[in-house]
């Protein structure tokens, strides 16, 4: 005659159950956060004009650096331009500032010219930011958010990707997206269909 099986062991065997259940869970919740780590902060502008578009001439602007010097798109015809738009209060631009420098450093040899557009900061706060962290480039300010108006920046960091013919090549509004490059039919260095924009 069979006999009833134990409530302690069915006890057992349904707290495994349960323990197996929660640590795929985790798992997956931990893959997921791991894959995503993608961050904005929220800002606020007042939009002009339409904006960077992918395949249009990017929004134009004429703006001080900070070592003093006038920069603008239109005067950077020729080269691939890499815009990014952060300020020293953004934990996600501080976080992914590591890569931004690692990706310019490996692709200014080519070329590369990269406007870091701090946003809506005086000069003294984007210079000692810029000299502790080492942020690379050319820094442009743009303490009016005038730039940023243009660009239609609502998140911080954002980065506008710019062939050497000065058109939009891509736009990303998230922190550590450094290494999100998008398939295009021209790059940033040429005119190579489906190659990546940066070989980051």
């Amino acid at each position: 005659m069979a006999t009833e099986p134990r409530a302690g062991g069915i006890r057992i065997e349904r707290l495994l159950v349960l323990l197996v259940v929660i640590g795929v869970i985790g798992g997956a919740l931990y893959l997921l956060d791991a894959g995503s780590n993608r961050e904005t902060t929220k800002v606020s502008t007042t939009e002009e004009g339409p904006g960077p578009q992918v395949g249009k001439p990017a929004p134009a602007f004429e703006a001080a650096a900070l070592d003093g010097v006038r920069v603008s798109p239109a005067g950077l015809v020729g080269k691939p331009v890499w815009v990014n738009f952060w300020a020293s209060w953004c934990a996600p631009c501080r976080s992914e500032m590591p890569d931004v420098i690692a990706a310019y450093e490996r692709n200014r040899g080519r070329g590369l010219v990269l406007l870091m557009v701090n946003f809506g900061e005086d000069e003294a706060a984007a210079r000692q930011y810029a000299q502790v962290s080492g942020v690379p480039g050319t820094i442009v300010l743009d303490p009016m958010k005038r730039i940023a108006a243009r660009y239609h920046i609502n998140g911080l960091p954002t980065h506008v990707f710019v062939d050497a013919q000065g058109n939009v090549l891509y736009a990303s509004q998230f922190g550590n997206d450094v290494g999100v490059i998008p398939k295009s039919g021209a790059t940033m260095f040429g005119t190579a269909p489906g190659a990546t924009v940066l070989p980051l």
